[in-house]
């Protein structure tokens, strides 16, 4: 039919993440976030389970979105072209996940990583001479972790 659909400008399709471009501009924002890491309240669980429960019937609620530049988490940063690609893999995710634990430290949580990225890849002697090295590192700063934390108590 000669082309007749064709797609909108980025400013009529912005997503919170990867719109940077034509927020000045933007007609349609979509409060999108990867997973459990918005950039602004408006892409917050929070505020999205907010509108759920109540609508937009609120003032507040409608000045927020409508000035949703003052929504914006501090510190903001900017990630393009492969950092973005790695932002997307299943590697950050891992690691993501293993930083924003509440209920583990990070290096506990570093090793784990170690292991399983171990069992998933050939094992020959380098391999295992560098995980043992890291387990070292990461069980010595582990226990230097407890010990002050236990002697501040």
């Amino acid at each position: 039919m000669g082309y007749i659909i064709d797609e909108l400008p980025g400013e009529w399709n912005c997503q919170i993440r990867l719109g940077g471009l034509f927020l000045k501009d933007l007609k349609i924002l979509h409060f999108w976030s990867k997973r459990n890491m918005p950039l602004l309240y408006l892409a917050s669980s929070e505020f999205l389970q907010k509108i759920k429960m109540e609508g937009l019937n609120d003032i507040e609620t409608k000045n927020k979105i409508i000035n949703f530049y003052d929504t914006f988490y501090r510190p903001l940063g900017l990630v393009a072209n492969e950092d973005l690609q790695f932002n997307f893999s299943p590697l950050y995710e891992e690691i993501r996940n293993i930083y924003v634990s509440k209920d583990k430290d990070m290096f506990s949580g570093a090793l784990r990583l170690l292991e399983r990225i171990y069992e998933k890849r050939p094992k020959n002697k380098m391999a295992r001479i560098f995980i043992n090295i890291n387990k070292g590192i990461y069980r010595t700063e582990i226990g230097i972790l407890k010990f002050f934390s236990n002697s501040s108590e």
